[in-house]
């Protein structure tokens, strides 16, 4: 009973996703297509090559299992051939590669927080108290949290604009690959619900 009880509630605290989706936009005047070619570019500093990296990956499988030829620019033109770059600079650079689409992820802030946590009391599932079936208590401790806000837009090339857009928060993650995996997940579905991509197969 006790063993089920804390396996529960560990259930519960990590099932929260560290990224939020806080708008999004689509570009109603421009029809949905069925791309051939999608760069995915991470405009990440050199300094989180592993976010970078993580963040392009994660986008490039979301779009490809459902059914898209997605590339990472690293893996394409290699570690820094965007740095620097705006994103009007890295779209001519995408389409002199022939690609039909771009997705740039654009890392707005970065910030680390540090938060004090009270301990608390949890009631045993077996009655209040303490001594025999009495209840749990969590110390209280120091947490170090990492913030990153985001922006991503997909570029449909042939028009030169911008088909999508959304911005979003992710919340102290437990690793650059964890946030590239939720993050990616929640913006392709939202790309879906919005339009942006062609329902082929999941």
């Amino acid at each position: 009973m006790k063993k089920t009880w804390i396996i529960g509630w560990l259930l519960v605290l990590c099932s929260c996703s560290s990224t939020q989706i806080t708008s999004s936009w689509r570009n109603n005047n421009i029809p949905t297509s069925h791309y051939q070619k999608i760069m995915v570019v991470a405009l990440i500093p050199d300094n989180q090559r592993n976010v970078l990296q993580a963040m392009e990956n994660a986008m490039v499988d979301q779009l490809r299992r459902k059914g898209y030829n997605a590339v990472s620019s690293f893996q394409e033109f290699g570690p820094k051939a965007f740095q620097g770059m705006t994103e009007q600079q890295a779209l001519g650079k995408v389409k002199a590669d022939n690609a039909d689409a771009m997705v740039t992820i654009s890392q707005t802030n970065h910030s680390r927080s540090r938060t004090y946590v009270p301990g608390t009391i949890y009631p045993s599932p077996w009655g209040w108290g303490w001594g025999w079936g009495g209840g749990y208590y969590s110390p209280g401790y120091v947490r170090n949290d990492i913030h990153y806000s985001w922006e991503t837009n997909f570029y449909d090339i042939p028009s030169d604009k911008v088909l999508y857009s959304v911005q979003s928060r992710s919340f102290d993650p437990s690793s650059a690959y964890d946030l590239a995996e939720d993050y990616s997940r929640q913006i392709v579905r939202d790309m879906r619900d919005k339009g942006v991509l062609v329902k082929s197969r999941d």
